[in-house]
């Protein structure tokens, strides 16, 4: 079985229960973690021949986080014991709008304080074929800068593949130490993980002719970013991750990976988060297994993606999925291909917004009405969710095109008007805030005509043939008058149709019954 070696800190990690903030409760969730060491449980579960190698004191601490390395058979025999303290970090999970907080105590950790001394490569190395670590790894200090380069130097000379994920920690060190240190380790390096900051922060590297930063984000800009790589380091493999965050919540997720002929780039996934922490490793981890055993290019990149995205949905920093999970999702179509991804000036994601829920709402408030007169409170169903006492109201999104009325014949439901309504609503962030304007449009003003309300008899409607007759005819009368007042709306830019509260009269539609 192959043989992988990661190199790096193995950290306590202490976090609120949930999406508790810090001390909002009383109880911390004691979990381990750390950059490789998430790489090495990953590729254990995925049946790989995996050691960490780390220092860790020989304290009960230091012994449970070599304990939680062998829950998932990882080797531990060549990680080093001794120093003092294991590093710690603190998490409170963002949600929503509110990001995520992250605390570092890894001052004087074992690991921190290490010597080159201190590991064998030789024998570390023994029947190994690959080796993965971090930029975190080497921002922990010169001496573990040594140490790295001793393994990579030790690794080379074996002909084990090496993978680095750049990783820039703007905590830990400056961009020109990051640029000193990484610049010297890379040119050992066969395979680089990173994003476009990452190619940034630490080598000043951007794409040729597109501003990723700026809102003009595309493929051209992530081949640029990968081949600049490339060209610079003779890296065999390149691959950028894509994230984009649309809240704590919500991001989407997909990579590409170039070979130095080829640009695959993954499906994209839209990813609920659970924990994103390590779901950068977990894609390594995904990425070396697919590698070491023969994936093509564009399938490597899609198992270690679809890899990703199954972390997102597990607590803690381990990735606790199966082969079988990440190749069922890879080879599913709960992905989407890649787009380009545009921005808008504010540099927010323009999203197609799926409104269909308030455009359905305010039809079905407008075309449900039997507005009652006098004293009784009509609440308005209208799209920014307020209500009104006297006035039923739609306000029509701008840019809406309705020039087909012909469509809707009176059995046309409520609902049924409302999907065809929203299949034309294709609006971005910006359009959505200035979406009610202050026109407004009575529908009165395009023929409509209200009926007087009927006479109670010993508590029950009494309604004549002609009543009946009335109805119906007013019934359609309004229906067109309705839509009539819409279509001026939108074609005017905007603004709300009135439904006047007529006193002691009603405004028949012929559409009263909707599906709630």
């Amino acid at each position: 079985m192959a043989k992988v070696v990661t190199f790096g800190e193995l950290m306590l990690r202490l976090a609120p229960n949930g999406y508790y903030r810090f001390f909002q409760n009383d109880q911390m969730q004691a979990t381990f973690g750390g950059g490789e060491a998430n790489v090495a449980v990953s590729l254990a579960n995925y049946g790989m021949d995996v050691s960490f190698v780390t220092k860790l004191p020989e304290h009960a601490i230091g012994q449970a986080a070599v304990n939680s390395l062998r829950y998932f058979g990882v080797d531990t025999s060549k990680i080093v014991r001794g120093g003092d303290r294991v590093g710690i970090y603190f998490l409170e999970k963002g949600a929503s709008q509110r990001g995520s907080v992250c605390i570092y105590d890894r001052a004087h950790s074992s690991i921190q304080e290490a010597s080159a001394s201190d590991f064998n490569w030789d024998e570390i190395f023994d029947g190994a074929e690959w080796f993965h670590f971090t930029g975190i790894t080497p921002a922990l200090g010169a001496n573990v800068v040594e140490i790295c380069r001793d393994a990579c130097k030790a690794a080379k000379e074996r002909g084990v593949k090496i993978s680095c994920d750049l990783n820039y920690r703007g905590k830990l060190w400056t961009r020109d130490e990051a640029r000193a240190a990484m610049t010297d380790l890379c040119q050992y390096v066969d395979v680089c993980i990173s994003n476009e900051e990452d190619a940034k922060d630490v080598f000043g590297i951007e794409a040729e002719n597109t501003d990723i930063y700026g809102g003009k984000l595309n493929k051209e800009g992530y081949k640029s970013v990968a081949k600049q790589l490339a060209d610079k380091f003779g890296f065999e493999k390149v691959a950028i991750t894509l994230r984009t965050s649309i809240s704590a919540s919500d991001n989407d997720w997909a990579a590409m990976l170039y070979d130095g002929e080829n640009y695959c780039f993954s499906k994209e996934y839209h990813l609920r988060i659970t924990d994103r922490v390590g779901g950068g490793d977990s894609f390594g981890g995904g990425l070396i297994y697919a590698l070491m055993n023969g994936k093509s290019t564009q399938s490597a990149v899609e198992f270690a993606v679809a890899a990703s995205a199954l972390k997102h949905s597990v607590e803690g920093d381990y990735n606790r999925v199966t082969v079988a999970e990440v190749e069922k999702l890879a080879g599913g179509r709960r992905g989407r291909s890649l787009p380009p991804v545009k921005r808008d000036r504010d540099g927010e994601k323009i999203m197609k917004k799926n409104i269909t829920s308030s455009v359905r709402k305010c039809i079905a408030g407008v075309l449900s009405m039997a507005v009652m007169a006098g004293s009784m409170a009509v609440p308005a169903l209208a799209a920014d969710n307020t209500q009104s006492d006297s006035l039923l109201t739609y306000q029509v999104a701008d840019g809406l095109n309705l020039n087909d009325t012909t469509a809707f014949a009176d059995s046309t439901t409520a609902w049924q008007y409302a999907d065809k309504i929203s299949s034309h609503v294709d609006t971005s962030v910006a359009a959505m805030r200035a979406i009610f304007a202050q026109r407004k449009v009575s529908i009165v003003d395009y023929g409509a005509q209200p009926h007087a309300v009927f006479d109670i008899v010993e508590g029950t409607y009494k309604k004549s043939d002609a009543d009946a007759k009335a109805e119906a005819e007013l019934a359609k009368t309004n229906t067109k008058a309705i839509y009539a007042a819409i279509k001026a709306v939108s074609e005017a830019g905007g603004g709300t149709v009135v439904v006047p509260a007529a006193d002691g009269q009603v405004f028949y539609t012929a559409l009263k019954r909707m599906r709630r």
